[in-house]
């Protein structure tokens, strides 16, 4: 059997090792091959060695450097979480083939708007490729605002936060009003509904860097990027009370109190941001205001045996004995420890 035989039985085997074992036979026969090569690499992935797949479609990039190898080495990429470098080969691989997207009105579109909840697997492969295409739009327009929103939308999905706003902010600055949306009729309804879905985005994303700021403690670097996603849009709490929180956490109580503030105009019975904004107080020495605000959680939740203690401390710094034996008595009837040790000193 010559070179060729064996490959036809790789192909026709539905055992990914008989396939495999048939295309080595035929590398052995015909070594300078690129397809045997790739269909090895196509049965390596199938069984789950990528880094063999890898090895086989490099040999056959080297022989042959054409869009099909480096799509599938791309795709391998994807497999392994190698973004970066999945993007390059897609982005290699669309440079032999460029006259394949010019002239498609909907070759970008395919990408940016595929999506395939039920795989992931080929999710990510059609985000690493729209941020190779959008690289090659960029790479013959640099002003392309629309371009460096997608490539940030994909960067966003695979998880790449700082690429994402990175792109997102170099938009911005071509064109700062890009997130703002009228409806005057200098828009039309696909460039609306657009640039809503790139607002969204790009909110989410400073949102998400933002908390990882928080938790890691750079509050400086959370509030500017929980900045940014109130500015495109003001309507949520939760940015107001994460940014309020760093602030707290700086010692600026007046800017936190005032975040805290407009999480309350936008959600009324919001816990955290009474409890946040009467830490503020306290620090602040405002007992009174701290007092009424512990007062609108336990109007809320009125068995928060913790809130019950600590306001009960709050009236005893006050004097107020009565009302912090009353507050006390409550918490300890709820097993608060440390109300129960109160009520025992105070005997």
């Amino acid at each position: 059997m010559g070179a060729r035989d064996w490959a036809i039985r790789g192909y026709l085997t539905t055992d990914t090792k008989a396939s495999i074992a048939a295309f080595s036979e035929a590398i052995r026969l015909e070594p300078s091959e690129s397809l045997y090569y790739a269909s090895r690499a196509e049965s390596y992935k199938a069984q789950g060695y990528y880094d063999m797949a890898i090895s086989d479609l490099n040999l056959a990039i080297a022989l042959k450097p054409i869009f099909l190898y480096y799509d599938s080495r791309g795709q391998t990429l994807v497999e392994m979480n190698h973004f970066i470098e999945a993007i390059a080969d897609f982005d290699r691989g669309m440079v032999t083939v460029d006259s394949m997207f010019r002239g498609l009105e909907m070759g970008p579109e395919i990408y940016y708007f595929a999506a395939d909840s039920s795989s992931l697997r080929a999710n990510r492969w059609i985000w690493c490729a729209d941020i190779a295409y959008q690289n090659r739009v960029l790479s013959e327009n640099p002003n392309d605002v629309r371009a460096y929103f997608r490539r940030g939308i994909q960067y966003d999905r695979l998880g790449m936060v700082d690429s994402a706003i990175t792109n997102f902010e170099q938009a911005l600055r071509i064109d700062p009003d890009y997130l703002i949306l009228t409806q005057n009729g200098s828009l039309t309804i696909e460039q609306l509904n657009e640039r809503s879905n790139a607002k969204s985005y790009y909110q989410w994303a400073h949102v998400s860097r933002g908390y990882g700021y928080l938790q890691e403690g750079r509050y400086d670097d959370a509030i500017f990027d929980y900045n940014c996603a109130i500015r495109v849009d003001p309507s949520h709490a939760d940015n107001y009370y994460n940014r309020g929180s760093a602030l707290f956490k700086q010692g600026n109580y007046d800017a936190a109190i005032s975040d805290l503030s407009q999480v309350l105009i936008i959600q009324k019975d919001n816990e955290s941001a009474y409890i946040t904004r009467a830490a503020c107080y306290f620090s602040k020495r405002c007992l009174d205001e701290a007092i009424a605000d512990y007062s609108q959680v336990l109007r809320i939740e009125p068995k928060n045996d913790l809130i019950l203690y600590i306001r009960g401390e709050l009236y005893d710094l006050k004097g107020e004995n009565a009302k912090s034996r009353k507050d006390y008595q409550r918490a300890a009837e709820l097993g608060n420890e440390d109300a129960i040790r109160k009520l025992e000193e105070m005997r």
